[in-house]
């Protein structure tokens, strides 16, 4: 039985109810592995390595589970996930998996929602993002800006792609950090990507999208707070 104090009577209703399923429910992990994971498509200066969990990390959450008297089975990478559909589906120690995705293997947008679609073809339930709400936060600018459109407080933001900027040009003397687009877990942030917006922000941003190779090389300009 799971207990808690000093939270609300729904939340202690859920535990309750997480618990009566404890025999019938389990959580699939599927995850990259530091060490196991080879990068389908990678950065020559950081590699996306830097995203993969790491085994104290794995650790972590399987213990985090067994705590809860969750049941829990790793599955790793999204070509094991495959397989599991194909093959290990019906092995499952409990009746009804749980799907928990923290895949996010090689390069470009959508990446995040490989998984979840496949979750959602073959109508298994999952933890975390859906396939559109996962490519979706992966856009740091789309995602910053519709927080902003909806009135949540977020650092302002520009958009720089070889089109120019979105929607506009920083303002001058601007203390920014530009960060790539689409990469997670400091990917492509170096002590340079800290600048002033001067004449020269452009040169700067070019060099700093030549060496992160982003497929688009686009760059998000945030407020540096």
């Amino acid at each position: 039985m799971i207990t808690t104090t000093c939270s609300p009577a729904w939340f202690q209703q859920a535990l309750d109810t997480a618990d009566d399923l404890r025999d019938t429910i389990g959580v699939l992990l599927v995850a990259n592995l530091k060490g196991r994971t080879i990068p389908i498509d990678d950065y020559e200066t950081d590699s996306i390595a830097t995203e993969f969990l790491s085994a104290k990390e794995l650790d972590d959450f399987i213990k985090g589970f067994e705590q809860a008297g969750i049941y829990c089975e790793v599955v790793v990478d999204e070509g094991g996930f495959l397989k599991w559909l194909n093959e290990g589906h019906f092995q499952f120690g409990r009746a009804h998996p749980i799907v928990y995705n923290v895949t996010q293997n090689g390069t470009g947008s959508a990446r995040f929602s490989l998984v979840p679609g496949l979750c959602r073809l073959h109508r298994l339930p999952l933890v975390d993002s859906d396939a559109y709400t996962a490519a979706l936060g992966q856009h740091k600018f789309h995602f910053i800006s519709l927080l902003e459109h909806f009135g949540l407080p977020v650092a302002r933001s520009w958009w720089f792609t070889k089109h120019g900027w979105w929607p506009a040009r920083p303002p001058s003397g601007l203390r920014v950090i530009a960060k790539p687009t689409l990469d997670s877990a400091s990917v492509g942030i170096h002590r340079d990507s800290v600048s002033c917006v001067d004449g020269s922000l452009e040169t700067r941003l070019g060099v700093l999208a030549d060496r992160s190779e982003e497929h688009t090389s686009e760059l998000q300009s945030r407020q540096y707070l």
